[in-house]
């Protein structure tokens, strides 16, 4: 099974004064592109699509979001969209930015805890950002949902913060928001997790725990003019 991760799309972004959204579309286009070309068997958005009190730059970047799953659900693509730090609404309504793409079909938004079967022999446990009227111990939802794995192959996919290991960016001051919700690395070990991947910081990279991030879309702050933007691709099964 071949996964297409991409995270970090932060549609709202302003670059020295200017809107970087036409830059995303294209970069979000080409997602989808590279998802055909590769062949992809699902589509995984790892989170932060656009802070929810942004103004009306919003409804284009939900257009954005909205064309690309549309796109998918007409190639045949299974997508999974997970809501992250800077896509909930606080106030514990569990509602993110996200919550337009439930309208298209074959979607999954993922916006508190899961276990999704992917395919027959893969099984996935998803761990979005929750607001903190809602937070939760991703660990001890490990276990919980971790009892249920049933698939010979595991995957963790989620969008957490604290993680030993990873480089940090301009990300975790400039654009800090919401609380720490630490990836459960030690869990995924004693599961015997076999791909693990994680959104939040915008240097594609992988931990010295084997955490696989995919990175932002774009380079969006000066001190990512060193990064390689772009997506990942893990192949699972």
């Amino acid at each position: 099974m071949r996964i297409l991760h991409t995270s970090d799309w932060h549609g709202d972004a302003v670059t020295a004064g200017m809107r970087r959204i036409d830059d995303l579309e294209a970069a979000v286009q080409r997602t989808v592109d590279i998802a055909v070309e590769r062949k992809c068997d699902a589509y995984v958005f790892h989170g932060d699509l656009a802070d929810p009190d942004c103004g009306s730059i919003l409804v284009r970047v939900l257009d954005m979001a909205l064309a690309a799953a549309a796109n998918l659900t007409r190639l045949g693509i299974p997508r999974y969209w997970i809501a992250r730090n800077h896509d909930v609404i606080e106030g514990g309504s569990g509602v993110s930015t996200l919550r337009p793409l439930r309208t298209i079909d074959g979607v999954t938004l993922i916006e508190w805890p899961a276990m999704i079967e992917l395919f027959d022999d893969v099984s996935a446990i998803f761990l979005p950002f929750v607001s903190r009227a809602k937070l939760y111990d991703p660990a001890e939802e490990m276990r919980q949902l971790g009892a249920r794995w049933i698939t010979k192959h595991r995957a963790v996919f989620g969008h957490c913060t604290g993680l030993d290991g990873v480089i940090m960016g301009s990300e975790s001051r400039d654009m800090s928001r919401g609380a720490e919700l630490p990836f459960p690395l030690e869990e995924c070990k004693r599961q015997n997790v076999a791909l693990m991947a994680n959104g939040h910081w915008h240097r594609q990279q992988r931990t010295p725990g084997g955490v696989y991030i995919p990175g932002s879309l774009e380079r969006l702050r000066f001190d990512e003019e060193d990064h390689t933007p772009g997506i990942l691709i893990s192949e699972i099964g």
